[in-house]
């Protein structure tokens, strides 16, 4: 409460501020339908439509001077015909050599340059959407937008992972550059009208890089962390006339390579290369079975491409949360989600197939199905992995399935829902999970969650393995916004498929923030907040009503202030106040430093700064000093990314911790190196290298990609792990190998269209 008292005045005290942005809407957009005319797809606007249509040129700036004309002038114009949707542009720059590109590799715009998009709810339901973002260089990126472009726990709203069949073409002239999109209907999922015609949602922007400036069409304000990508303010757009198309896509691939690991000798006295050869076949099918219903069978599922996993410190007493990078987990992976408050918390997370002890287990096939029947969405999800042995631990074949649905409701994106997932085996194991949810419009951005869930498993018991979680939060940037949260997690509550942190707790969360926008000066938004959390000890419902049972486990209360230059840039500064009782003791560090049983009471304080991210030279800094548990810690992260040019570019991620606690210290080096080079938009390559000091490990993960068309992929990829501490427990041992494990892999997919 001490620390609201200084929010609440901090509020009162704020300058003169911008009024909020009310541009007037546009009437919905019919776009040009083609009959005659051909689009030669080459980035050159001499097409009839393109110069003889009306353009789209009632472009506002976003940010950073919300409601002011755009620095530079852009025209559009949209046209489609039985196949497919057209958009075409015209970029003006007064400077050409300003123009800004940075890469040439496929799926990785970020605002660090230019370009331009085109955003489309496909199901006009105001809440998801896929967008299509194109740079001066050509590149191309599809983004798959989810919950209305409303972002969490600092991360973006979007899936860069999903992919579809689509084309662009550019030119860079003297005046500026230009664009030519094509995106096939068959890539697209809607929903038809009785009277034949198609009502979706559109959105266009262009973003200069050097000035961190979004100019959008429609005109949205600025009231959104993400308002550039928000499918509920989308401008209506009608189609006539198409037919959704129910292609067949068969993408076979081929891997071969081999791989080598240490083995010790019988006799114990040294180790020897044990070489294995890997070849294998597999199949991906994707069928739409109608225009808004897809399904996806995979057999003998390999990931191989995939980037390796960034290496991470754990100064926690809970398990550490990664993201799920595999493609086939990837489409509609919103329609799946069941998140819970309090951090990464989930009951479904794909991770859980396919991955143990982050080791790789075979997966031998599946299938998904996703889409939408009248006013319901459906997510069904079947997939089998095979026998394997991690960490010298057998690892029985398994079977996952996770079945999502959701029911719209009056209201923006307002539904109600389910979700069931299982995870059995033939040795007799098994895990169920149903859950129900809703989410409710009460008006004026004030949203209400509503989660209710049930575990079972041979061992549970019932009154211990429920689920109930209340949300309610005000969806708004400017002004006065944030939620409150209650969460009860009984302690038999098992999502086997999921990621929780803890069980048999009882949360009460909340975040109260206040941003405004100044009027003048190099700050475009400044953002106050205050986040209180508790956590205590409940294991049953019946918990709930009995206070006097309740054991406080954790308490923190955060103050914080942040800021958002006109350039892009950000600084952030948090307080905190942290209270942890203890009930076991836990260890950090590879047993390094163990934390005792006991009450705890600790402030730190952390910073974040971050650079504008138009420039070729980027950095990201983070500190975070203080008490930890009876002791000190101080943690820093370095991260410079240099972009020497659209064909290379470096990045650093250099992370330091350092604990003294109970006696023991322990301190911590993490570096991560990515080079990435393109020699065209066909041929890219990069490079990951990682070293851990806490483990003494370091790796490397080479991937050389060959793309010259959409759905036709070489790789060529290597990977080693290296051990950096070769001194062996016994000294009568032998020392331990440089490689742990080295693999050489190629792999090759086509995508026959049927």
């Amino acid at each position: 409460m001490a620390l609201c008292i200084p929010l609440l005045s901090l509020m009162l005290a704020v300058g003169p501020t911008r009024p909020p942005f009310a541009p007037d809407v546009p009437e919905p957009l019919q776009p040009h339908r083609l009959h005659d005319t051909a689009i030669r797809l080459d980035g050159s606007l001499d097409e009839a439509p393109w110069r003889t249509l009306p353009p789209i040129e009632a472009f506002y700036q976003q940010v950073p001077h919300e409601g002011a004309p755009p620095s530079e002038r852009t025209a559009m114009w949209i046209a489609y015909d039985a196949d497919a949707l057209y958009l075409a542009a015209r970029v003006w720059e007064s400077d050409p050599q300003r123009i800004t590109a940075r890469t040439l590799e496929r799926d990785s715009y970020t605002p660090d340059q230019d370009g331009i998009a085109l955003i489309l709810d496909t199901f006009d339901d105001d809440q998801t959407a896929v967008g299509f973002i194109v740079s001066p260089a050509g590149v191309r990126t599809d983004i798959a937008i989810a919950n209305d472009a409303e972002g969490g726990g600092g991360r973006e709203p979007w899936n860069t992972d999903w992919n579809t069949f689509w084309d662009a073409a550019t030119r860079i002239d003297a005046q500026g550059w230009t664009a030519e999109i094509r995106i096939p209907f068959s890539s697209l999922r809607f929903v038809p009208a009785p009277d034949g015609s198609v009502e979706m949602g559109l959105i266009l922007w262009r973003y200069l890089a050097r000035t961190a400036e979004y100019d959008v069409y429609p005109p949205i304000p600025n009231d959104w962390s993400y308002s550039a990508y928000k499918p509920s303010q989308a401008l209506p757009v009608r189609f006539t006339g198409i037919a959704a198309a129910r292609p067949l896509y068969v993408k076979p691939y081929a891997l071969g390579g081999f791989g080598r690991e240490p083995r010790l000798t019988p006799d114990g006295r040294a180790y020897t290369a044990d070489r294995n050869a890997v070849h294998e076949l597999g199949l991906d099918l994707k069928y739409s079975l109608t225009s808004n219903l897809t399904l996806d069978v995979t057999a003998n599922t390999d990931f191989a491409q995939v980037e390796a996993d960034d290496q991470q410190v754990n100064l926690t007493r809970f398990s550490l949360f990664f993201p799920e990078k595999r493609d086939f987990f990837q489409e509609r992976a919103d329609l799946f989600e069941y998140n819970l408050p309090g951090g990464p918390q989930r009951l479904f997370q794909s991770r859980q197939i396919g991955i143990a002890e982050g080791e790789p287990i075979p997966i031998l096939g599946g299938a998904r199905l996703t889409g939408r029947m009248g006013a319901w969405e459906i997510g069904l999800l079947n997939m089998q992995t095979g026998r394997a042995t991690v960490d010298s631990l057998h690892r029985p074949s398994e079977n996952f399935g996770v079945l999502r649905l959701k029911h719209d409701l009056p209201g923006l994106g307002a539904y109600v829902g389910g979700l069931a997932t299982s995870r059995t085996d033939f040795d007799g194991t098994y895990n169920l999970v149903l859950a129900g949810d809703a989410d409710l419009d009460l008006g004026r951005s004030f949203f209400h969650q509503i989660k209710l869930g049930y575990s079972a498993s041979p061992e549970a018991v019932a009154s211990q393995s429920g689920l109930l979680s209340l949300l309610l939060r005000r969806r708004i940037r400017r002004g006065l916004g944030g939620g409150a949260s209650f969460t009860h997690l009984g302690a038999g509550f098992d999502p086997a498929v999921g990621f929780v942190l803890r069980t048999g707790i009882h949360r009460y969360g909340h975040r109260i923030d206040y941003t405004w926008f100044p009027e003048a000066g190099i700050l475009q938004s400044q953002t106050l907040t205050n986040r209180l959390e508790f956590v205590w000890r409940g294991p049953d419902w019946a918990s709930l009503w009995h206070p006097q049972d309740w054991a406080l486990e954790t308490n923190t209360v955060r103050l914080g202030w942040e800021g958002v230059t006109r350039a892009g840039g950000r600084t952030a500064l948090t307080l905190a106040l942290n209270r942890e009782f203890l009930a076991e003791a836990f260890t950090i560090g590879d047993d390094a430093v163990t934390i005792p049983a006991g009450a705890y009471r600790f402030y730190d304080v952390s910073t974040e700064w971050t650079t504008a991210q138009g420039r070729p030279l980027r950095l990201e800094a983070e500190g975070q000093a203080g008490g930890y548990f009876g002791g000190t810690r101080v943690s820093a992260l370095l991260a410079p990314v240099w972009t020497l040019s659209a064909h290379l570019a470096l990045g650093i991620d250099y992370s330091y911790n350092h604990v003294d606690a109970a006696g023991d210290t322990f301190t911590a080096h993490v570096a991560r190196i990515r080079i990435r080079s393109a020699l065209n938009r066909s041929l890219t390559a990069s490079l990951f290298l990682q070293v851990n000091s806490s483990t003494s490990q370091a790796s490397t993960n080479l991937r050389v990609r060959y793309n010259p068309r959409e759905g036709n992929d070489l790789y060529l990829v290597y990977n080693e792990g290296m051990n950096l501490d070769r001194d062996p427990l016994d000294p009568h041992a032998p020392a331990l190998p440089f490689s742990q494990s080295r693999t050489l892999l190629l792999k090759y997919t086509y995508t026959f269209l049927l």
